[in-house]
């Protein structure tokens, strides 16, 4: 080949002049491709990274206003099957419950028998009361919760409030006993108002899906979706069945128009941009997921805080992990970080062990809520505390810690005491005034025909000793029935507008006699002593039933001191005394400085036939008769003793409006005892009529004695002469003596009346105290009480 041919050749294979630019503006390209796929994917992944965060972060928010409301359904549910809270209670703290979380629906409470028999709040919701669940989820999760004594949760269903929701039932048993359910319904779409933020909502369409993924709730879209960012994530419990799913709006310009502007500013500063709008990106992301965490916190923290209740979180080593205020104030030993055996906050003294019947503890082994109630004694002052502990499950069901709620429950204890104590007072008291009527009957055919045989037996009869200790016995025994009937307060009264200090001042030269010389008894009046209205009999019971135990107490010498004054209460010193009302109030008090009593003797002191006196020595009805006095009379005792150092008895009675009258001068009647009167008596007990109409015929009377109201009626319409008193006994059958009164008035209405009963069974008095003008004489009377009764009557 010749040079020229080969030089030809040469130059017909060489490589054209543009390829090697060519070829290095693609390389270019290459490396700007890859870099801009590089960027595309590393936004993608930050985008990707930055749903999570938004998944989870409502996902955890979410559990925790669960796991907040459940806590609180389960002690409100427990306090419910136990008793602690009726109806109207509960309804009103439901409600509150309800108003102050949106994502509620609203509560139901669900017997034994699974049917609804109350609803919080009410209004709205009446027509769910009485229904069974018979619903498929709500039937399905309420039998779960029985069978494994656990919360469940519902799977998604249309609640008859027309919206999709999802409830928990709250079982409550007692042992083994099942008392009942506590169902929380829940919207989809609120929980989501809820738990779910702004930023969150700007950023993505949130939406609620079932394991199939049919949406649950699908709000609307406000912009162009990017379907292959979708995220889904457990949003509660996975019995539940329900799925959260964020779709993140796809952000800016189109796709191609983004990349040109890329590629043409890649030429320029495409490594600093990116770097730097990568980095700003990252970090903005970082700073608002941070941002949402904290508000998210603080909120959970603000409401832990300001519940009212205590808060604390113990974890399986039984190691505080953090606690809220009011733990901190009630008890100051239970710090963060600090290993506490046994709940040491709540025992008496330090233990090695845990013991058995800790709530924490047994929370943390077998993962089921358990509560109980501890009394706490700390520089003089007892306080109960009820404390209920819940577990914290991961997602294979360990128990990591345990949510302790505490309730300081002093005062409520304190109602519930004091509300048993007065059942049982007012039961006895019962008890006492319906045996009084019968036994006064029999007492008074004892008295009156004792004394009628007294009356015929002659000074030197050897008979009369034994029937005066025959009228004396039944005195005595109608003063224990009247002590009965006075601790009942059914006794029939007659008060009046008393001075307090005038009234005691007559009766002290008496007191004195009735304790002895040996104890000294001091007086101490006070300045200007707010009237009070009772019967002055009644007050000169409680004087000398005070003063007859302080003598006791004292023993050989000794002092008791009787004082008065005013004292005004109010609605604070009111609520730490729930037996007191507010208001104004004369004072008496009686001290002395004997034995004292220990609390056990203090809590039953006013219980009748309760004595610490040995045997003969005391009935055990003086104090229980003080009491009924003094609650008869709207008033108030408070005691205050220790052993060794003396008692005092405060005794408050309401303040009078009117001025207190002068003590009534004697009537003596003595000379106008027998009459010779027209008496119309009726009673209904055969014996008793007989002893009376004998009785009334001694005294001179004519009688006309009847045995029944209606015979009463009778001989009245056949007596043509007048009668001048209706003579009746008060409970009979078929008529009371006040009707039978009422319709011979209507045909004789000078006709006056003189009741007689042994309880007036509030027939002619009105809580035991007689109107103006009523006449009464009390079982079992003697004959010169009878005849003074009549002549008061007549005259």
């Amino acid at each position: 080949m010749k040079v020229a041919d080969v030089k030809r050749w040469r130059a017909t294979k060489a490589l054209p002049v543009w390829l090697g630019p060519a070829l290095w503006g693609l390389a270019l390209l290459s490396v700007f491709a890859v870099y801009l796929g590089l960027a595309q994917r590393s936004a993608r992944l930050t985008l990707q990274r930055e749903v999570g965060l938004d998944a989870r972060m409502v996902r955890e928010s979410a559990r925790l206003h669960l796991q907040t409301n459940l806590d609180y359904l389960d002690m409100l549910a427990a306090e419910r099957a136990h008793g602690a809270l009726d109806a109207v209670t509960f309804q009103d703290l439901g409600s509150r419950f309800v108003a102050d979380h949106p994502e509620l629906i609203c509560i139901n409470w669900v017997e034994a028998d699974f049917v609804i028999t109350d609803v919080a709040p009410r209004e709205g919701n009446e027509h769910i009361i009485g229904l069974s669940l018979i619903l498929p989820e709500p039937k399905r999760a309420s039998r779960l919760a029985m069978t494994e004594r656990r919360p469940v949760y519902t799977r998604a269903f249309d609640v008859i409030q027309g919206v999709r929701a999802f409830e928990v039932w709250v079982p409550v048993f007692d042992g083994d006993t099942f008392l009942g359910l506590l169902g929380g319904a829940y919207s989809y779409e609120n929980l989501l108002g809820v738990v779910v933020g702004q930023g969150v909502r700007a950023r993505n369409l949130v939406s609620v899906v079932d394991d199939a993924g049919v949406p649950i709730v699908d709000p609307v879209a406000t912009g162009v979706l990017d379907r292959t960012l979708e995220r889904e994530i457990e949003l509660t419990p996975s019995e539940n069945g329900a799925r959260l799913k964020l779709s993140p709006y796809v952000r800016g310009m189109s796709g191609h128009l983004m990349r040109g502007l890329e590629l043409a500013c890649l030429a320029l500063v495409v490594g600093m941009v990116l770097a730097m709008w990568r980095l700003r990106r990252e970090v903005d992301a970082h700073r608002r997921t941070e941002r949402a965490l904290g508000a998210s916190e603080a909120k959970a923290r603000g409401i832990i805080d300001h519940v009212g209740l205590g808060v604390a979180v113990v974890d399986p080593e039984m190691v505080v992990l953090d606690t809220n205020p009011r733990v901190r104030e009630w008890f100051p030993i239970a710090d963060p970080g600090r290993q506490l055996h046994c709940f040491e906050w709540f025992c008496q003294e330090k233990r090695d062990n845990v013991c058995e019947e800790c709530p924490v503890s047994r929370t943390l082994r077998d993962g089921v809520v358990h509560a109980a109630t501890r009394t706490v004694l700390r520089d003089g002052v007892t306080r109960s505390y009820h404390q209920v502990s819940s577990p914290v499950l991961d997602e294979e069901g360990r128990v990591t810690a345990a949510i302790v709620i505490i309730e300081d429950v002093t005062e409520r204890l304190a109602a519930q005491a004091q509300a048993s104590q007065n059942q049982k007072m007012e039961a006895i008291g019962r008890l006492a005034g319906g045996v009084a009527h019968d036994f006064n009957n029999m007492l008074q055919v004892i008295l009156g025909h004792a004394e009628l045989a007294l009356d015929e037996c002659g000074p030197d009869d050897a008979v009369a000793g034994n029937i005066r200790e025959i009228v004396g016995a039944a005195d005595r025994s109608a003063g224990l029935v009247a002590q009965l009937l006075a601790f009942a307060r059914r006794q029939v009264t007659a008060p009046r507008n008393l001075d307090l200090n005038a009234t005691i001042d007559g009766t002290i030269t008496m007191l004195q006699r009735l304790i002895g010389e040996n104890i000294a008894l001091e007086w101490r009046p006070g300045d200007d002593v707010w009237p009070v209205r009772m019967d002055p009999a009644q007050l000169d019971q409680v004087l000398a039933n005070l003063c007859v135990n302080a003598r006791d107490a004292v023993g050989d010498t000794g002092n008791i001191v009787i004082e008065t004054g005013n004292g005004a209460f109010d609605e604070a010193w009111c609520a730490a005394n729930p037996d007191f009302k507010p208001g104004d109030y004369a004072l008496l008090t009686v001290s002395d400085d004997g034995c004292g009593m220990d609390r056990e003797t203090q809590a039953r002191l006013f219980e009748p036939f309760f004595t610490t006196k040995s045997l003969g020595r005391g009935t055990g009805l003086g104090l229980a008769t003080v009491y009924g006095i003094v609650r008869q009379n709207g008033g108030f005792i408070k005691v205050y003793s220790e052993p060794g150092r003396g008692t005092t008895f405060r005794i408050c009675l309401p303040r009078h409006a009117e001025e207190a009258a002068l003590p009534p001068a004697e009537d003596a009647m003595a000379a106008a005892a027998t009459g010779n009167e027209v008496l119309l008596l009726v009673e209904d007990e055969p014996r008793l009529l007989s002893m009376a109409q004998a009785m009334l015929t001694r005294l001179g009377y004519r009688v006309v004695a009847q045995g029944s109201p209606e015979a009463a009626l009778a001989a009245a319409a056949q007596l043509e002469g007048p009668i001048d008193l209706l003579v009746t006994d008060v409970i009979m059958p078929g008529m009371d003596g006040r009707e039978l009164s009422r319709r011979l008035c209507e045909r004789r209405p000078d006709l006056r009346t003189l009741f007689m009963s042994g309880y007036s069974g509030n027939i002619i008095a009105h809580h035991g105290v007689l109107e103006p003008g009523v006449h009464f004489l009390q079982k079992p009377f003697t004959t010169r009480d009878l005849a003074a009764a009549v002549r008061a009557a007549l005259d």
